[in-house]
């Protein structure tokens, strides 16, 4: 998840060095969908188990530097990091990284980012950022301004930009058809000249 998320222009991240932090008896993150099959959860545990084992020998018994050692830690090896970045790389983020085609991992972990943001930022009055978005209730979800700012690209745009859309939360763009597009902008221009 961290390869994923360091691929994000404009963040600044500060990562647990693997090189110098000893990762004797390291924790390991378990996806949904192993834990969810005993016999794979079972032998994923075991080679874990014998990643930590191996890693302990070699750098304990048998000497070998922990620059060196860890390049047998397995991907799921947790580590620590911290990034730093504004809200205007927060939100290009989100718009990625909480699309329901991103990895359920990286999902959770920006969403949890983009909570903790917003409850900042209504700490400081920013209230309106409960209110509701006006999009076609009885058609499609109803999105709230922090959703709008911090939300998957289709929250943000009000349309899903992907090719195989979201199944009904918001307008897909590609099923829609250019026609639907173009009579909307019609419908709001000659809206505006009448007011």
């Amino acid at each position: 998840m961290l390869a994923q998320f360091s691929r994000h222009r404009h963040i600044s991240l500060a990562v647990q060095s693997q090189r110098y932090v000893d990762m004797d008896g390291f924790d390991f993150y378990t996806p949904i969908s192993i834990a969810t099959k005993p016999e794979v959860k079972e032998v994923y545990e075991k080679w874990m188990a014998q990643c930590a084992d191996l890693y302990q020998i070699m750098t304990d018994l048998q000497g070998v530097a922990l620059e060196d050692a860890r390049l047998i830690l397995p991907n799921a090896c947790c580590t620590n990091f911290i990034v730093t970045l504004n809200l205007r790389s927060l939100s290009q983020i989100c718009a990625v990284r909480r699309c329901d085609r991103a990895q359920i991992e990286c999902r959770r972990m920006v969403g949890m980012m983009a909570q903790q943001v917003v409850a900042e930022m209504k700490k400081y009055g920013l209230t309106w950022l409960d209110d509701y978005v006006e999009i076609d209730p009885d058609e499609y979800d109803v999105v709230t301004y922090a959703d709008k700012l911090f939300g998957p690209n289709c929250c943000q745009r009000g349309y899903c930009p992907e090719k195989k859309g979201r199944g009904g939360r918001v307008p897909d763009l590609y099923a829609l058809g250019e026609e639907y597009w173009i009579g909307e902008m019609m419908k709001k221009h000659d809206k505006e000249e009448t007011e």
